[in-house]
């Protein structure tokens, strides 16, 4: 472990955005300490209450420290949807702990500059673009939803970085007092001199403090943290505090952090917002593979954290879909796949990344049509990476081709091992994403697709690994007795003429 944290050490130095801080040594104002110990941490957002849940684990928080961007803050503060860095203990059933501190902090508080858009379903707020999903909490102080927000009105983003000038919101909140400051987390563009912009923003440092940068400006596309007047000109935001975002260099016992892949390198070094990881043979994957890993792909990495780096034991996979087959149709807006009409599947969405080519600053990821080029034409095979949205369908974080797909593949399937899921006559299909019903015995709806799993022949199996390391082929019996609504299941079978036949089923929990 040595050799690979001083490689690692010396390759994610030179990577480019967001790592600076852990060749500096900076620590984001998150309440990172400076070389305090091991500790738990965890970077994330919170899907529960009850005290707090975060990264799947339930943290008790009496008597803890609370506080959040604007200092001291109490228990009650917490909601549904709040960026928050807990430190602390996980419990030895790895599902519970007790929460030390909490910080709660947003990604933007500032002023509504684009009426939101019901097409694209997103808002504009200190010049970024505030992407909405059905996993977005609209909070009650917003009256009439965000059709009724104006411009002008003020509003707390909490979320996640996915490009730049993209904040994927998990809540949204109207502020009620006018705010005497602005905040802003996003990914720095900078060339030189002393303005830089994040999206449609330019950010005047001339008179910041900007200490905690390495030379006192930020590198091209590290993810920093901005404080400024409530005052915008012309488009351009004077700062007077800009800081690394993230953890800085500190070493921790456990580390789990949550968000999308801005950076990277290879599939083994590459960047969690603005945390550098790594991983190795002995990682762990759910939910996806290593290969998998790209650009504006949502993951939570778990581990420790060794002179800034997180060193991965597990990565989890947080994009819930999957979809692979062939192109039925696709106007660079909006892409089906035969077989799976009803989804549709949107392509243009500004946290899009085509391939290992794009890129998070502007120029080749982010909004407007997709060119007929850049997605697999009609007729040929695709995979896509995404998340689900209203209506069974889905905005896709990644598209790429696959090839076999066309024409019949007659062999394979989607993890590789070369057996299963498809046939000489037909075009390989496979739908990843959350159960929505289930008949037990019998059958079970992903996206609107009902999967009958009663004909003869069709395999079930578990996330569980048989004698000979491959999945566990289950009975009807115990897949159901294990199948929940919200599990992730992927399925797999063969399309002809528009219909698909399954066969294969798999919790992939």
């Amino acid at each position: 472990m040595n050799t690979l944290r001083s490689r690692t050490a010396a390759l994610l130095c030179v990577i480019g955005a967001g790592l600076l801080t852990a060749c500096s040594g900076g620590t984001e104002g998150t309440g990172a300490s400076s070389r305090n110990g091991p500790q738990n941490v965890s970077v994330g957002v919170v899907t529960a209450l009850g005290s707090v849940q975060v990264n799947d684990v339930h943290y008790r928080t009496q008597g803890s420290v609370v506080s959040d961007d604007d200092g001291a803050a109490g228990e009650g503060d917490f909601e549904v949807g709040q960026n928050v860095v807990v430190r602390g203990s996980i419990d030895k059933d790895g599902m519970n702990g007790k929460a030390d501190s909490v910080m709660v902090y947003s990604m933007i508080k500032g002023p509504v500059d684009s009426l939101y858009d019901a097409q694209n379903n997103s808002l504009g707020v200190l010049g970024q673009t505030v992407q909405i999903t059905d996993q977005t909490r609209i909070h009650p102080s917003i009256d009439g939803g965000l059709a009724a927000l104006l411009l002008g009105d003020e509003v707390q983003v909490h979320g996640h970085v996915v490009a730049n000038g993209v904040i994927e919101a998990t809540l949204i909140k109207k502020v009620s007092a006018p705010l005497h400051d602005y905040r802003l987390v996003g990914l720095a563009q900078y060339s030189s001199g002393t303005t830089f912009t994040i999206g449609g923003l330019t950010v005047d440092f001339s008179q910041a403090h900007t200490e905690s940068l390495s030379g006192g400006v930020p590198a091209n596309g590290q993810l920093v943290k901005v404080k400024g007047p409530a005052a915008v000109t012309a488009g351009t935001w004077m700062a007077a505090v800009v800081t690394p975002a993230g953890l800085g260099g500190d070493d921790y016992a456990h580390v789990e952090v949550e968000g999308y892949v801005t950076t990277m390198a290879d599939s083994t070094h590459f960047t969690i917002n603005d945390t550098p990881v790594v991983t190795d043979g002995s990682t762990h994957y759910r939910g996806g593979l290593a290969g998998d890993i790209g650009l504006g792909i949502k993951l939570e990495a778990e581990g420790a954290m060794v002179d800034g780096v997180l060193q991965a034991h597990m990565i989890k996979f947080r994009h819930n879909v999957r979809i692979e087959g062939t192109v039925e149709s696709n106007d660079g807006v909006t892409m089906t796949v035969a077989g799976l009409s009803g989804i549709a599947i949107k392509v243009n969405a500004p946290s899009f990344a085509r391939d290992a080519a794009s890129t998070v600053d502007g120029t080749q990821s982010l909004v407007g049509g997709v060119p007929a080029h850049d997605v697999p034409a009609v007729g040929e095979g695709v995979r896509v990476d995404g998340y689900e949205t209203a209506g069974n369908n889905v905005t896709a974080s990644r598209v790429r081709g696959a090839n076999g797909n066309s024409g019949g593949n007659g062999n394979g399937n989607s993890n590789g091992n070369g057996n299963g899921g498809g046939n000489k006559n037909g075009n390989r299909v496979v739908l990843q994403a959350a159960v929505d019903a289930v008949v037990a015995g019998s059958s079970f709806t992903v996206l609107g697709v009902v999967v009958d799993t009663s004909a003869p022949g069709f395999e079930l199996q578990s996330d569980g690994e048989d004698m000979a390391g491959g999945e566990r082929t289950v009975s009807a019996e115990e897949f159901y007795a294990m199948l929940k609504v919200g599990m992730i299941v992927k399925v797999r079978g063969d399309e002809n003429a528009g219909v698909i036949t399954w066969m294969q089923a798999e919790i992939d929990n």
